[in-house]
């Protein structure tokens, strides 16, 4: 199985990326070996099929995370939302916690270069320093579970529902993730 992931994490000659990217199935092969020997083995390539299946499973979760919020945002206050609604939220939540963490080893392709950083140290700064990591950590909060540990300590959770809910709205900055997966997808 080890070995079956360390395959799927390599640049793939079936992602159609990687041939825009590198024209020829021996650049990609080259680049395959490359990566294999480098120190940055452990990295996931950006045109690896992990990354491709990663991607199209994200685009999913974000369409069913934009159906879902507006419904928390709208009914939350109102009426008590179903248990499941509120789990199906906590797992998004939670799924898009993992696509942060992924994007923290996952190489990156550089387009005017034709470079591709695998570097650990170069992929943690490019996403700390983009705008894209604040707004990614910001909009996978756990709102509901903050809530959850508020009314726990038996604090007033009504003073909070105005943050939650605005909260809940910066979920639908994740768009833009979406939005980029679907271009690669394209």
């Amino acid at each position: 199985m080890l070995i079956k992931l360390d395959h799927s994490i390599r640049i793939s000659v079936d992602n159609p990326r990687s041939h825009l990217f590198y024209r020829t199935n021996t650049a990609i092969l080259l680049e395959r070996e490359k990566h294999k020997k480098s120190d940055f083995a452990h990295v996931i390539h950006p045109f690896s099929s992990f990354r491709v299946y990663w991607e199209m499973f994200m685009m999913l979760v974000f369409l069913l995370y934009l159906i879902i919020t507006p419904v928390i945002i709208a009914f939350f206050q109102m009426v008590r939302l179903p248990k499941a609604v509120l789990i199906l939220d906590g797992t998004f939540d939670f799924i898009c916690i993992i696509d942060i963490c992924l994007t923290f080893i996952t190489g990156y392709a550089i387009d005017h270069t034709k470079e591709v950083v695998l570097n650990r140290r170069n992929i943690t700064a490019n996403y700390l320093l983009s705008i894209y990591f604040v707004l990614d950590v910001i909009s996978s909060i756990p709102t509901e579970m903050i809530l959850l540990f508020v009314w726990l300590l038996g604090w007033d959770t009504q003073a909070l529902m105005k943050y939650v809910q605005l909260a809940n709205l910066l979920k639908v900055i994740r768009t833009r993730t979406l939005m980029t997966y679907m271009s690669r997808a394209a």
